[in-house]
């Protein structure tokens, strides 16, 4: 597929204005470029000009004074002309949905007199937005002005190249007289696309489905939370092995969601069962209750819902929208009553959950990007990390669709970075590089120790462990170049985001104050051999404090640890306080008997930490499970809530602090360092609210804490 990266918008805006005031009335076409174009109906103006009852707004979008050959009239009456006064004029336009926005075309002021009254609107500033709240400036336009001639078509086109709106507003700066009014005949939007809807807030990765029912294998519930058979556009495929469908087993048919804490939910999507032969069959859920939970053991109904029936097309999107109205769950099960066939099997394509809880960035003593920045107008996610486009490697950065980020596999905020390699082909690696500004050039700042990005692998699995290895790349100002390769060769075929920190020993050969480019990769720079052909993702690049360090301070002596959690006799609470597994270099073991694991009950986890007397916190430190195999079972810490007591009794919640995964080695130094600024406490609670696996059990290795 070719790819072309536009030219930036307010300079593309301003030639094509230009070309238009230059050749006049050229008839105007949507859709030259083979697709076809749709105008957006139903479409609402409004104004803050005052007009005259008969020359408001409305009349730029009611058609009043278009032939059918899109001509338009001189009579004032079919026109809106509005005052200049009170502040900048603006008239803006609100559509029925959100809608992928191709053209603007713009019938100027038409009356006989124009070329001497000059009411029509001359230069402008758009904006748009999808929420009618946060505004973001498109370009500043020019409008040619009307022809006062009554076979009047458009003779501006703005090129609105695929933004997402569903408000656009334009703010007249000027006008082509000089007598204080503005008008327009005619503005007409255009779509390629069909309208969509806007979640309600964040989707909620890692969630985990089952079900009583019996499934085939390749067809387990699975498939509703993967993402499999969904595209770029999430539009769902029709192939039935992308899907759960299952056979009751002798009871009423559920199928359960977990997630890794407890959310409060915003919506609910789903795509129902849709294969080829959907309205025929009837596999689809129909009618179901719905009912969540805290703990999987106490249950609240949320209502009853019918699911929408699948359109049996390969561009099926979401077509039942359940909202959940901010509930507290960890947990939701549907229970299925019906289906809208007779065949007694019941399947669903997709289900996705929301929650307006945005995930937590983590903690860098430098964030060198979190990709929250781009958008596809001003700052496009390929033109600052420069792909195989540039590089002439084997990579794609970003979808061929606005927004061109992905927006539902993020380890935090609301965006990631999808990196498309294709190592069947020399030169049989990938890699997207970034150019650092001089901000971000200096690594050596703030006790930094390590380079630490997160990833995920991809869902096609399309990934040959022989060669295709994740790895970073360093550039420092004197072209030295550093490449670290990620220790496990199978890791991008792991499910679920995973955290990798590199410690700035792996980079001795370059300056690490002068750092000016930074890579990210797929395969072997130096291999001849070919590889595979998927997608990487990459969120929250940083550097973390994680390097060997002298404490602080002398760590608090005699710390008495407890939990509410049940453990194995040699994996008690105690050995987080203990020392068990440290070395000297303050680096500790992969030993399981050195560290605590517990087993999650029905009630929230914690671990508890007691003093011998009131201390003034400074810092805490933790090294969180460590085990060969944690990176695979992910028994680690992840997110906490910690609170603090200075008699037992009467606690204060200090805040929501995300631990750092174990690496898994035998060198760990500490992973997370918690700044207490001197609160008054005897003892410290860290309640768990979720855990980097879905095994059921929690640890960690180590907790120091510092203070006076």
């Amino acid at each position: 597929m070719k790819r072309y990266k536009w030219m930036p918008d307010r300079l593309l805006c301003a030639m094509l204005a230009l070309v238009f005031i230059l050749i006049g009335n050229l008839p105007a076409v949507a859709g030259q470029d083979g697709n076809v174009a749709n105008p957006i109906e139903n479409v609402v103006a409004t104004s803050n000009a005052s007009s005259e009852a008969e020359a408001g707004p409305e009349n730029t979008v009611n058609g009043s004074g278009l032939n059918a050959n899109d001509e338009h009239s001189t009579q004032a009456v079919d026109m809106w002309l509005g005052l200049l006064e009170g502040g900048p004029v603006h008239i803006q336009y609100e559509f029925d949905a959100v809608y992928v926005l191709h053209e603007m075309w713009v019938w100027n002021f038409n009356s006989l007199f124009e070329g001497i009254l000059g009411f029509g609107a001359k230069d402008v500033t758009i904006e748009y937005s999808v929420n009618g709240t946060d505004w973001t400036t498109l370009c500043d336009v020019q409008f040619a002005q009307g022809p006062a001639e009554p076979d009047y078509v458009a003779n501006t086109i703005v090129p609105l190249n695929g933004i997402s709106a569903r408000s656009v507003r334009v703010t007249i700066r000027s006008v082509w007289g000089m007598l204080g009014q503005v008008g327009l005949s005619e503005v007409r939007f255009w779509t390629l696309t069909e309208p969509y809807t806007v979640p309600d807030g964040h989707p909620i990765s890692g969630v985990v489905a089952t079900s009583n029912a019996v499934s085939e294998e390749g067809q387990g519930p699975e498939n509703t939370v993967n993402l499999s058979g969904l595209n770029a556009k999430d539009e769902h495929s029709t192939e039935h092995t992308t899907m759960w469908l299952g056979v009751p087993d002798g009871e009423p048919v559920y199928i359960q969601y977990a997630f890794d804490a407890v959310y409060e939910l915003s919506e609910m999507w789903v795509w129902n069962y849709n294969v080829m032969f959907e309205g025929i069959l009837g596999f689809g859920v129909k009618d179901v209750t719905i009912e969540y939970s805290e703990n999987g053991t106490h249950w609240a109904t949320w209502g009853d819902v019918q699911f929408a029936q699948a359109s049996a097309s390969p561009e099926y999107t979401a077509n039942t929208i359940v909202p959940l109205n901010g509930v507290s769950a960890k947990y939701v099960r549907l229970n299925i009553s019906s289906g809208w066939g007779m065949l007694g099997q019941f399947g669903l394509s997709e289900v996705r959950f929301f929650t307006s809880e945005a995930p937590t960035l983590p903690s860098f003593a430098l964030l060198l990007d979190d990709f929250e920045s781009y958008n596809p107008i001003e700052r496009r996610i390929y033109d600052i990390w420069l792909d195989g486009w540039i590089n002439e490697s084997g990579s794609t950065v970003g979808y061929f669709e606005a927004p061109f980020t992905e927006q539902w596999i993020v380890n935090s905020g609301d965006q990631s970075m999808p990196l498309f390699y294709d190592n069947r082909v020399p030169p049989f690696y990938a890699e997207a590089h970034r150019d650092l500004e001089e901000s971000l050039q200096d690594w050596t700042v703030n006790g930094a120790g390590a380079l630490t990005l997160y990833f995920h692998g991809s869902l096609d699995k399309n990934h040959n462990v022989a060669t295709d290895r994740l790895y970073v790349a360093v550039v420092d100002d004197q072209d030295r170049m550093a490449v670290v390769q990620h220790p496990d060769p199978e890791t991008l075929l792991a499910d679920g985001w995973h955290e990798w920190s590199i410690g700035f020993e792996a980079f001795e050969d370059v300056d690490l104050s002068g750092v000016v480019r930074l890579a990210v990769g797929v395969g072997d720079r130096d291999s001849s051999r070919p590889g595979g052909d998927s997608v990487v993702y990459i969120d929250d690049i940083g550097l973390s404090v994680v390097g060997a360090q002298a404490d602080p301070i002398s760590s608090i002596p005699g710390v008495v640890a407890t939990s509410n959690t049940v453990s194995e006799e040699e994996e008690g609470p105690e050995n987080v306080v203990d020392g068990s597994g440290l070395n000297d270099n303050y680096e500790h073991s992969t030993v399981y008997s050195d560290m605590w694991v517990g087993e999650l009950g029905d009630d929230p986890a914690y671990i508890q930490f007691a003093f011998e007397r009131v201390y003034e916190l400074d810092e805490m430190w933790v090294w969180n499970y460590n085990s060969h195999f944690e990176l695979m079972l992910g028994f680690g810490v992840k997110d906490v809530s910690i609170a603090y007591s200075e008699d037992g009794a009467s606690w204060t919640t200090w805040g929501d602090v995300r631990f750092a995964q174990g690496p898994g080695t035998d060198d760990y130094t500490v992973g997370t360092i918690v700044e207490f600024g001197g609160i008054s406490a005897q003892y410290v609670r860290l309640t768990i609210q979720s855990g980097w696996g879905v095994l059921g059990r929690v640890g960690l290795s180590e907790v120091k804490f510092f203070g006076d």
